[in-house]
């Protein structure tokens, strides 16, 4: 097996290696993401015994704004990772990079439980902050790796379907990690026991990447010349050398482009701020349990899964790009919007009708991603993947600043009358309603 992934045995005769590529992929990307949203859940149950008066009692381990920090330190991380990627990538390959990235996740992961074992305050948070940062560059990998592996490894008719399937990690990796989380943080192992049953396959799925992946499928000994034969035609040729010709940052001019940008702004507030803080605002506004909130947290993800492919197929299959541009960028956050503006106007006395929207508006989530990598695409081809970490850099320079503005609104996170959420909500409803109507315009004119 060896000889045959170093190269050495050229028998061409696996047929659907794209599709092996495609679910190692996804796994990596899955588990990824898993290290990167753990903290959201186990933050609930992250805590230490204090005595103040001869009475002990069981208190946070870090105040709310500390966790905001916390939560922000990863999308740091996601800004600055970013920046050396294209170098990166042309210098030891895209192969190379998310694997690197992928090791620094996952070592990232279990450094946290470790920190919190072997320091104290304020240490112990000082490592967490710098293994939160070191867990962001993941992520500003994660969108380039879903462009770079459908363009290189799928057929013209099937791009949509691969970006469809390889986004589902932001789903898969929210599906384990909050059930997980709430089960293991009510049992006798503990919130620690979480980020090492994700860190240590972390480090393993990233290094079986390592070791089978290629940057094209003619590099992969195991290909047969027939799927090559199906994979290459009908796209542009994006090479070294034709990438040399490119004029510098001009393609930035693209009005097009522009508002492909300002749409990420819609998106990362619509998308991240109950990715950050759903789990929190269900167990504290609502009050439900642990277990109960990450089954609840977990059920919409499901669901986006199983849109989301359905989505891609009908866009390969049934309807044209613009439509398909339409549904998957516009439509979702509308929908969203919608979600946003009813919460704004329930109070926590209505659990069910909460969830409900919860539910609703995080199952749109999951097909905003594969719009903005398509976008992307269908605007400006040869330049996707340079759009694709500019726009995760933009993407997360908001998601950092969700917490400052979260804990400007929450006067406190354990109210139970949920105080404050109501103009979030509304704030979101908002801006979501705007980058909806501005990507349609962008769609809808250009010819």
């Amino acid at each position: 097996m060896t000889e045959a992934i170093n190269g050495t045995n050229c028998c061409r005769n696996f047929r659907g290696l794209r599709f092996v590529i495609l679910a190692l992929s996804t796994v990596c990307l899955t588990f990824g993401m898993c290290g990167t949203v753990v903290l959201h859940m186990t933050v609930i149950c992250m805590r230490e015994e204090t005595t103040t008066n001869a009475t002990s009692f069981s208190a946070p381990m870090f105040s709310f704004a500390e966790e905001g920090w916390l939560f922000s330190a990863l999308y740091l991380g996601t800004l600055l990772g970013t920046i050396p990627i294209g170098h990166l990538c042309t210098l030891i390959g895209f192969r190379g990079t998310f694997t690197a990235y992928g090791i620094l996740n996952g070592l990232g992961t279990v450094a946290v439980p470790l920190a919190v074992q072997f320091l104290t305050k304020p240490f112990n948070f000082v490592a967490i902050f710098g293994a939160r940062f070191f867990q962001g560059f993941y992520l500003s990998m994660s969108m380039v790796a879903i462009e770079t592996i459908s363009k290189n490894w799928s057929t013209m008719k099937e791009m949509t379907l691969f970006i469809s399937i390889l986004s589902i990690h932001f789903q898969l990796g929210r599906i384990i990690t909050m059930p997980l989380s709430g089960f293991l943080c009510d049992s006798s192992l503990g919130w620690p026991s979480v980020y090492y049953f994700l860190g240590i396959p972390t480090l393993f799925t990233f290094s079986l990447f390592y070791l089978f992946y290629r940057e094209t499928p003619s590099q992969h000994s195991w290909i047969c010349a027939a799927e090559i034969e199906r994979i290459q035609p009908g796209k542009m040729d994006t090479s070294s050398a034709t990438r040399r010709h490119r004029k510098g940052f001009k393609f930035l001019t693209n009005w097009h482009l522009l508002s492909l940008f300002g749409v990420g702004i819609g998106i990362a507030f619509g998308a991240h701020t109950f990715s950050l803080y759903g789990p929190i605002y269900l167990h504290n506004s609502i009050g439900l349990g642990m277990h109960q909130t990450g089954v609840v947290v977990a059920l919409p993800f499901v669901i986006s899964i199983f849109l989301s492919i359905a989505v891609g197929r009908i866009c390969d299959r049934l309807i044209g790009t613009k439509a398909a541009l339409v549904l998957l960028t516009c439509v979702s956050q509308y929908g969203m919007a919608i979600g946003y503006a009813l919460l704004a106007f329930i109070t926590p006395s209505n659990p069910l009708l909460i969830q409900a929207l919860y539910v609703l508006i995080m199952s749109l989530v999951g097909l905003c991603p594969i719009g903005l990598v398509k976008q992307a695409r269908w605007v400006d081809a040869e330049n996707a993947q340079e759009i694709n970490a500019i726009n995760t850099a933009i993407f997360y320079i908001i998601v950092m600043l969700i917490p400052e503005f979260v804990t400007l609104i929450i006067p406190n996170p354990d109210d139970q009358n949920g105080r404050g959420w109501n103009i979030i909500f509304l704030c979101i409803a908002i801006l979501q309603t705007v980058s909806a109507a501005i990507s349609h315009i962008s769609i809808m004119t250009k010819k």
